[in-house]
């Protein structure tokens, strides 16, 4: 049995608003476990635009899962790598549009 973040929060009487992870196959399952131990370790670029995962951390947390053969390693990484350019390259398209509204709405309050 595992326990999610939410029960931890949960036993401290904290409510967290964290969506369910997503419908996955089978195969992908570890991938998302991978992700979810490490998707806080970002590179981060100019601006706070999100490059992506530190190679350590989807090490770290393969080791921590004990993800041992080189062949699963390999896809592994590949699938957290995929999984982390699709949420991230969302959060920065919305960011930019929020941006973008930002720069319209003060534009337009100056003249």
């Amino acid at each position: 049995m595992t326990v999610s973040d939410q029960d931890v929060f949960r036993e401290f009487g904290e409510e967290i608003d964290e969506p369910d992870p997503p419908v996955l196959m089978l195969e992908n399952l570890l991938a998302w476990e991978v992700f979810d131990l490490c998707k806080d370790q970002l590179i981060v670029g100019g601006f706070g635009t999100i490059i992506g995962i530190y190679d350590s951390a989807i090490e770290l947390a393969m080791d921590r899962l004990g993800v041992s053969g080189f062949l699963e390693r390999i896809a592994t990484v590949k699938k957290v790598k995929a999984i982390a350019s699709v949420i991230y390259m969302d959060r920065n398209r919305k960011d930019a549009q929020e941006d973008e509204t930002e720069t319209d709405t003060d534009c337009a309050s100056i003249d």
